[in-house]
């Protein structure tokens, strides 16, 4: 275990979650559970990949390939979650 504060950017902040308890906390409040891969492309994750990607032609292939790793359900986009809380 690490502080949140220890190697940012490196350090793997992955935890499981209750949802379900969570959820509950929030009513009245609309929640929503989605995939990551959802969650991201929702937010215009490939829209941000696509406008670095033309500004900086050398690593066109990493940014794909690491946007596809975080959206598709093959890779991480359905293995990790996101809860939307809205009023």
């Amino acid at each position: 275990r690490v502080s949140i504060f220890d190697h940012m950017g490196k350090a793997d902040l992955s935890h499981q979650v209750d949802f379900a308890s969570i959820k509950q906390i929030m009513t009245p409040l609309s929640t929503t559970l989605t995939t990551q891969g959802e969650f991201l492309i929702q937010n215009g994750i490939n829209e941000r990949t696509e406008y670095l990607a033309q500004r900086n032609s050398t690593d066109t292939t990493n940014l794909r390939t690491g946007t596809a790793r975080l959206t598709c359900s093959s890779a991480m986009g359905s293995l990790f979650k996101a809860l939307i809380v809205t009023n």
